[in-house]
């Protein structure tokens, strides 16, 4: 008897996409990667050592971050220490000296988590599973239910994906392969913040901790990321376990039919699609509503991206469908519109519960302030975009 329905997908980059390794795998210049004639020099160690370098001398450069002397050091041994071929870029900015955030890899290679996914596709079907339970508290950081779990008195989100302990977890039923993809591109990003005070705000770029300029710079609190470029493409799977799924159903509570309806055994992955379009259309719609109240130097490419995004998404017709994920995609998009904010991002209210305030971390400074979130914008061919776009089509 089979119990999975297997489904071949085609993983496309709509705009650039960095799935970050980690701080721990961030690249730190010196140690990790150097600079020479405007190309970034990723570092092999032991080619480090069997070069020759005074590694006593290397180590103590680095400690004493002595940068000058440091470049003059490897420099003169670029041609032999650095990893390999693939493992040179073109750098996207000059004299930068800070860390790269480096795109995750599975033996060497760059790869799109199933996980990482996975995760996207859980956070655009939460609004569906809850579009007839009206009793949802969007406060906290992650949604509550205020109907309470029968076994624990509690209020979570597992009183609408089910408890993970006991199997009844409705991602469970869905396995997503992970992806391996091609070559990286290292870009630069760019803060997009907004500033001003009482009912005057407008866009701006943020050039350091406490200083937004409306005029872009590309230096000055950016930073570099590994990115997958637009058009990049992948082969994976998205697998459905329809007769585990079907043992399960008397256990249902919530949503049964929205649930029913995504494991559909002919339909099920066009539903996913199209929940995920329509998702993903009123987030975009949202964005650039954001962007044309708030303009600053260089905002109309990012309103043009977004434009050609929505495009994107209404010429499928549910053939394929368009997600945000990983890198860049801020808290809006995380969560799949369930937030702590109005579902208008022009008019996302004022801080003024001290409460609300300490709990999430925002300093007493910004009280009576806009709540906003910032934007973290990469540059590609020349043209500021928004980050981790993807297209998923079915082969």
């Amino acid at each position: 008897m089979k119990t999975n329905i297997r489904k071949a997908i085609q993983f496309e980059a709509v705009t650039p996409i960095s799935i970050g390794a980690g701080s721990d795998y961030d690249w730190i210049y010196g140690m990790d990667y150097i600079i020479n004639d405007q190309k970034i020099y990723v570092i092999d160690m032991n080619k480090v050592i069997s070069a020759g370098v005074d590694i006593e001398k290397y180590s103590g450069l680095l400690q004493n971050q002595a940068i000058e002397e440091l470049e003059r050091l490897m420099k003169s041994k670029i041609g032999s220490i650095s990893q390999s071929p693939d493992k040179i870029f073109d750098t996207p900015i000059e004299d930068y000296r800070d860390s790269v955030k480096t795109f995750i890899r599975t033996n060497g290679v760059p790869y799109v988590p199933g996980s990482s996914l996975k995760g996207a596709l859980r956070s655009t079907i939460t609004n569906y599973l809850l579009e007839n339970i009206n009793k949802v508290n969007y406060k906290s950081g992650r949604f509550k239910t205020l109907i309470p779990d029968k076994r624990s008195g509690k209020y979570k989100d597992a009183d609408i994906f089910g408890e993970v302990k006991d199997g009844e977890d409705f991602m469970r039923f869905i396995q997503v392969s992970d992806i391996k993809v091609g070559g990286t591109m290292l870009l630069n990003t760019k803060v997009f913040n907004l500033q001003g005070e009482g009912n005057k705000w407008c866009g701006g770029w943020k050039q350091s901790g406490s200083k937004t300029s409306t005029t872009f710079s590309p230096k000055g609190f950016n930073t570099i990321y590994e990115c997958i470029c637009p058009q990049e493409k992948a082969e994976g799977s998205i697998t459905f376990a329809t007769n585990a799924f079907e043992m399960m159903q008397n256990k249902l509570t919530v949503s049964k039919q929205q649930k029913q309806n995504l494991m559909d055994k002919q339909y099920g992955l066009t539903q996913w699609f199209h929940i995920i379009n329509q998702q993903t259309l009123s987030y975009l719609k949202k964005e650039l509503a954001f962007f044309e109240a708030y303009p600053a130097d260089r905002s109309s490419e990012i309103e043009t991206c977004i434009q050609r995004l929505i495009s994107c998404v209404n010429d499928s017709k549910d053939a394929y469908c368009v997600l945000k994920m990983a890198a860049g995609s801020g808290y809006h998009a995380i969560t799949g519109g369930w937030n702590q904010y109005s579902d208008d991002y022009v008019n996302n209210g004022i801080w003024d519960d001290q409460y609300e305030m300490k709990r999430m971390g925002i300093a007493l400074v910004h009280k009576n302030k806009h709540k906003y979130k910032s934007r973290r914008i990469v540059e590609y061919n020349g043209k500021l975009q928004l980050m981790g776009f993807v297209k998923l089509t079915e082969l």
